[in-house]
């Protein structure tokens, strides 16, 4: 990725091969938008890692609205995309790829 690439164009090249391989429920590819509103001013202005920082508070902050879950952090994370019966399912449950994707996301959610 060349230097002069935009916040908005990193994070549609993140996500359109992610929602192209996987059906992901309507809510969570809303949350580009927001993941743009809160960093792409940084980003542009060089703050990448404020830019990063902000995107995370997004993501955390989507997740609990979309689940209903009053956990933080680690735990909310655990919770919202658990092996058994999770709050958002981001893969195809029934196969060990879509598991393991599953599994993934939590972890890489968590931190």
């Amino acid at each position: 990725m060349s230097s002069t690439a935009t916040w908005s164009s990193v994070i549609q090249l993140r996500a359109s091969g992610y929602v192209a391989r996987f059906s992901v429920t309507p809510g969570w590819r809303s949350c580009i938008p927001i993941f743009l509103a809160v960093s792409e001013q940084l980003f542009q202005d060089g703050h990448r890692a404020a830019a990063l920082f902000e995107a995370a508070k997004a993501a955390h902050n989507r997740v609990k609205k979309m689940t209903g879950l009053s956990d933080d952090g680690a735990t909310l994370m655990g919770n919202a995309f658990k092996d058994d019966r999770p709050t958002l399912v981001l893969a195809d449950l029934s196969t060990q790829t879509g598991k393991d994707i599953q599994a993934g996301y939590r972890f890489l959610f968590m931190g």
